[in-house]
């Protein structure tokens, strides 16, 4: 499977990333890879790193962190080390995923009723939404960009089968506790872990 052509901040420069710029991206060192992000720091060893999320796999849903293999890790820093500029110390990694659960409570149209196919189809979206490869405006969602209740509300609003929304809450994981917002760092990503739908 190819990668789309169209992710974000995949092309190194020797201003961000101390890799010459006519030497290309790290997702040209891999069909294998899904994306690629250069992070702005350098990390606590003075590297600069290469954050990569593999193509999704066959047969593989929303459902399922992406996470890339040490080979495929290997493959791109060897991709890199042979286009850095001289004497730049460089990382690859996979992305930190920030882990959330949403629960709803929901009031359906008169005329749905298979409910059971409605709440599928809402939680499709809700995973599509918040995906590392296809979310946000269809490029991934952006690496380091907060998780909103207001976010998934604009969600909500687009299923046409929803009459109205009593509430959203966004918990996450990490912090065990609902929230408004989830800031995330530059190396991280939303995983949406569990979405639970009550009828009003």
């Amino acid at each position: 499977m190819l990668p789309k052509a169209s992710a974000t901040s995949e092309v190194f420069s020797s201003a961000t990333c101390s890799v010459d710029p006519s030497a290309g991206s790290s997702r040209e060192s891999s069909s294998s890879v899904g994306r690629a992000y250069c992070l702005k720091k350098r990390n606590a060893k003075n590297e600069v790193c290469t954050v990569i999320v593999p193509v999704r796999p066959n047969g593989f849903g929303y459902e399922s962190k992406l996470e890339p293999s040490r080979e495929l890790i290997r493959r791109v820093r060897e991709y890199l080390d042979e286009r850095k500029i001289v004497g730049t110390p460089i990382c690859v990694q996979g992305p930190v995923y920030k882990e959330f659960n949403v629960s709803l409570a929901l009031t359906f149209k008169s005329d749905v009723f298979d409910e059971g196919k409605v709440k599928q189809k809402i939680e499709k979206e809700l995973r599509h939404y918040f995906d590392c490869l296809d979310g946000d405006d269809g490029n991934g969602w952006p690496f380091g960009k907060e998780i909103t209740s207001g976010s998934v509300l604009k969600q909500l609003e687009k299923i046409n089968d929803i009459l109205s929304v009593n509430y959203v809450e966004v918990f996450d994981l990490d912090a065990n506790v609902l929230v408004e917002k989830i800031l995330l760092k530059e190396d991280e990503l939303p995983f949406l872990n569990k979405v639970v739908i009550e009828k009003r």
